[in-house]
């Protein structure tokens, strides 16, 4: 039985009753433990029964569930909804030198959306990890204290991909390429060089799949086109080059029609991965849209380009033409879909 994957269960009871990720040391104290003897146990992945016991006895949570994962129907739409996802806080001077051994590093543990990961093509979190970006090396892919998902299967080398790779000089995020027996650690800001190291002095730990945003309380995936694997790009339409002619916009519903409106400064909550613009918060009859020409969705829907998977779908007329305008009121997948449409102008 494995300390951490108890405490993760019990650490979502606390977070329903506080509406927030408990830090350990507020574990320890729903379970009446020191912060020390907390951290003692748990390096010594040594579960504290007894005071899970009474824990589970108070908030009326079954200790099937808490101990061995059986499903509390309090907490079962929670579990379907989401992964619990390992992310690397702190790794210690001493895994620097070639080793990447558990006992070398902190972590902590966030929520990552099933839903947005299946996208993705994943069934399950296996080998999934989390870290967070130091620096500004692989600006502007990747900017400092972003959090990145790695997927730890897939360190196989490629000259296409970002991998995180533990190298006698430390943990580097870094594009490479293999010469003979050297090994070229690549950033994709110019200001950086790049740093030649021999081939056994480089651990590819795991291919970088995107950035992970903030939604709430949990996590989302935000695949980005120029971290993604070159190889896996859609193969390319057998006709004459294809101009892919959508915008985005903000729209709101107002007496039954759809309106674009002007976001608000206070509003803004982010920026997009892509393009860098401003991205905002939406409010009540406000969702996010993608807006083309209905030719141009026909013929990519027809070549097996694209199939959007959309919200909601309304036909609105400008001028000569019909455009389709597809709503989101989740963000998310807005930019999932829109994400593809940037992939698919970057291969033309």
């Amino acid at each position: 039985m494995d300390f951490n994957e108890v405490m993760d269960r019990v650490s979502l009871v606390i977070e329903k009753k506080l509406g927030m990720k408990p830090k350990d040391n507020v574990i320890a104290k729903y379970l009446d433990i020191s912060p020390t003897n907390y951290a003692n146990l748990k390096n010594r992945n040594s579960i504290p029964y007894k005071e899970i016991v009474y824990f589970s006895a108070n908030y009326k949570i079954s200790t099937n569930w808490i101990f061995f994962g059986q499903k509390c129907s309090s907490l079962v739409e929670e579990e379907e909804k989401y992964y619990s996802l390992k992310v690397i806080d702190r790794i210690n001077a001493s895994c620097g030198g070639g080793g990447f051994e558990d006992d070398n590093i902190e972590y902590s543990y966030i929520k990552l959306n099933k839903e947005t990961l299946e996208k993705l093509g994943y069934s399950n979190s296996n080998g999934l990890e989390a870290i967070k970006v130091v620096g500004d090396s692989m600006y502007p892919i990747l900017k400092d204290k972003e959090l990145i998902l790695i997927d730890k299967n897939k360190n196989n080398y490629n000259s296409n991909s970002v991998f995180l790779v533990n190298t006698t000089n430390g943990l580097f995020v870094k594009r490479l390429k293999i010469n003979g027996d050297k090994i070229d650690l690549i950033s994709d800001n110019k200001e950086y060089s790049n740093l030649t190291l021999c081939v056994d002095e480089v651990n590819i730990l795991g291919r970088v799949l995107g950035i992970l945003e903030s939604n709430e309380h949990n996590k989302d995936i935000l695949d980005k086109n120029n971290i993604a694997n070159k190889e896996e790009k859609t193969e390319e339409i057998k006709e004459d080059k294809l101009k892919i002619d959508f915008y985005t916009a903000y729209v709101k519903l107002v007496n039954d029609k759809y309106k674009i409106f002007t976001p608000k400064k206070d509003m803004q909550d982010g920026y997009d991965s892509d393009t860098d613009e401003p991205l905002y918060a939406l409010e009540d009859n406000q969702l996010h849209a993608i807006i083309m020409k209905c030719d141009t969705y026909d013929t990519l829907y027809n070549n097996k380009k694209l199939d959007i998977e959309h919200h909601g779908c309304v036909t609105v007329s400008e001028k000569e033409y019909d455009n389709y305008m597809f709503l989101f009121d989740d963000f998310y997948s807005f930019h999932y879909e829109r994400s593809k449409l940037y992939r698919l102008i970057d291969e033309y």
